[in-house]
C-alpha cells in the first residue's frame, strides 16, 4: 500500500532583525576622555543654606550648590581644550560623571559650563558597590560610558584614553590608574574658602 502523505513541516518563524548600533566615531587627533565627578569633587551639595561669606552657585530641587573654587575655571579650560589646535596637546573631550540623577545635576552642570550643554553620565552608569557601607553607595561603570549612544560623548573610548577626576578612589577600584583623586570638597572646605586644588588639577592636566 502506499505510505500516507507526511504532514508539511510548521513554517519557520523569521529570524528576527536586531538594529545594528550606531557606529563608533572616528575620533581625530588622538583626543583624551576627561570625566568629572560633580559632588564633592567640582560642588558641595546642601540641604540648608551655609552660613559663610560663600554664596551658593545655584539653588535646584531645594539643595542649594556651592561650586569649588577655580571649578568654573577648570570646566572652560577642558572645554576650550576640545577645540585645541595647539602643537603636542591632545583635543579633549569633556563630559560629567555622578552618582545624581541628571535632574539633579543639570542645573549646577549648566552653571559651570556657562551654559553650555554638555553631556551628563548619571546614576544609571554607576553601579552598586557590594562593598560599600551603605546601600546606595556605587562604583564606577566605564564600560556602560564607553558603549553608551545616548548619551554618546564617550563612545568609543577605553581605559587607554580615559581620565577620571574624582574625590573617592573607592568608586574607581577597578580601574585605579584611571582616576585622579582629589581632596573630598566638604563643608569645612566651602566655609574657609582657601581651597585652590582645581588649580594643580589644571596644571596637571
Amino acid at each position: 500500500p502506499t505510505p500516507p502523505p507526511q504532514p508539511s513541516p510548521p513554517p519557520q518563524p523569521k529570524p528576527r532583525q536586531v538594529p545594528k548600533p550606531p557606529p563608533v566615531p572616528i575620533r581625530q587627533g588622538n583626543p583624551v576622555l576627561v570625566l568629572a565627578d560633580m559632588n564633592g569633587t567640582l560642588v558641595h551639595r546642601s540641604k540648608t543654606r551655609l552660613n559663610c561669606k560663600a554664596e551658593p552657585a545655584c539653588e535646584a530641587n531645594k539643595t542649594f550648590y556651592y561650586a569649588r573654587p577655580g571649578a568654573k575655571d577648570l570646566i572652560q579650560f577642558l572645554l576650550h581644550a576640545a577645540r585645541t589646535t595647539e602643537e603636542g596637546r591632545r583635543r579633549v573631550v569633556f563630559a560629567f560623571y555622578t552618582s545624581m540623577r541628571e535632574a539633579n545635576a543639570r542645573p549646577i552642570a549648566d552653571y559651570l559650563t556657562g551654559g553650555r550643554r554638555v553631556d551628563i553620565y548619571e546614576r544609571k552608569f554607576n553601579k552598586a558597590d557590594p562593598t560599600g557601607e551603605n546601600d546606595y553607595d556605587t562604583m564606577r561603570d566605564l564600560p556602560s560610558v564607553w558603549n553608551s549612544v545616548k548619551p554618546g560623548s564617550a563612545r568609543g573610548f577605553t581605559a587607554e584614553n580615559t581620565v577620571v577626576i574624582d574625590d573617592t578612589l573607592r568608586k574607581m577600584r577597578e580601574l585605579p590608574h584611571n582616576v585622579l583623586v582629589v581632596p573630598p570638597f566638604e563643608e569645612d572646605a566651602v566655609k574657609k574658602g582657601t581651597d585652590d586644588i582645581m588649580d594643580y588639577v589644571k596644571v596637571y592636566l
